[in-house]
């Protein structure tokens, strides 16, 4: 059973934990319960305030079985997440990010949506080393940005620092 104090969950969330305990909920079972705003699933699930229980993956997000997320982060719709990928907690892919390679997002990162983190780096001489991608804790990075691994020319790392904003449509390069 339930106290109480998740009535404020979102339906989804409290169908999880259901399972988890080998109860068996529905969404029409969660109807008459007190929900947070994004109960009417106009809003998408993942800005519910209890995503912090557990990682939130949209089902029609692809997510390689070695890539590492933490618990609270959260990968949106049609999200691809690649092998080699370390996603930090508190992150938010909000939908259609593609991230890949060596990349790690720090703590607290929002990545909008059409943004492409963690491919082979955009330069002739990049003959498939293994190269990296780092960004910082509270960086958020909007629609349409591309940042590409660095290369071994150039240390082989591409950094993003702390509480950074890469505005639409902006490219790091190597």
């Amino acid at each position: 059973t339930f106290d109480g104090a998740e009535a404020a969950w979102h339906p989804a969330v409290l169908i999880r934990m259901a399972g988890t305990l080998g109860l068996r909920m529905t969404l029409s079972a969660t109807r008459n319960m007190r929900t947070c705003p994004c109960a009417d699933m106009s809003i998408s699930p993942s800005f519910c305030p209890a995503r912090a229980l557990s990682t939130v993956i949209h089902p029609s997000a692809v997510v390689h079985p070695e890539a590492e997320i933490n618990e609270s982060a959260e990968v949106g719709p049609h999200c691809v997440v690649g092998p080699g990928v370390r996603i930090g907690s508190g992150v938010r892919l909000l939908g259609s990010v593609h991230v890949d390679g060596l990349t790690t997002l720090g703590p607290g990162v929002t990545v909008y949506p059409f943004v492409t983190l963690g491919h082979p780096p955009q330069d002739l001489k990049h003959r498939g080393e293994a190269t990296r991608l780092e960004v910082g804790e509270g960086v958020t990075i909007r629609e349409h940005v591309s940042v590409h691994a660095g290369t071994v020319g150039g240390g082989g790392v591409t950094t993003i620092g702390s509480s950074c904003l890469l505005m639409a449509g902006g490219h790091v390069g190597h």
